[in-house]
């Protein structure tokens, strides 16, 4: 079962740091930005939002898109997981799948991984992966880095 709440000491400091309710979508000068649920995690938290999913904030300028996701960390549920997928499918795809490598905090120790964008969705559910290090068990606890990957669309 997933904890949704916003009490650990490093995040409880202050409410007015908690910026994006959930299922929220809305336009700012920066893009659009969503709140989604990552999967298969538990105890999921979003590092700035103070919630059970996590922000993107995802912009087009020209034919160049970027996606800017804050930083989460959480629990994978089970054994033999290689990547987290975030639910909320998006649009303005490239071509063809495109990663980078993204440094990942697995079991206490940065890791490598990578991010996947993937306009096929051969990997199931959602066009966003978060790949994992080969060895993750059930219960381990992983922490993602906020960051943005950008590519070209036609």
């Amino acid at each position: 079962m997933t904890d949704c709440s916003c009490s650990s000491p490093e995040r409880s400091s202050s409410s007015s740091s908690c910026s994006l309710s959930s299922h929220e979508r809305y336009k700012t000068k920066r893009g659009v930005t969503f709140a989604s649920l990552v999967t298969p995690v538990c105890d999921l938290h979003g590092m700035h939002s103070c919630q059970c999913e996590v922000e993107f904030t995802m912009r087009r300028s020209n034919n160049v898109v970027t996606l800017q996701w804050e930083p989460f960390r959480g629990y994978v549920i089970p054994s033999g997981v290689r990547y987290l997928t975030v639910s909320q499918t998006i649009n303005n795809l490239p071509c063809y799948e495109v990663s980078w490598a993204l440094p990942i905090v697995h079991r206490g120790r940065e890791m490598h991984g990578a991010v996947l964008i993937d306009p096929c969705q051969r990997y199931g559910r959602g066009n966003v992966h978060f790949v994992l290090p080969p060895d993750v068990a059930a219960n381990d606890a992983f922490e993602i880095p906020g960051s943005s990957v950008s590519w070209v669309v036609e």
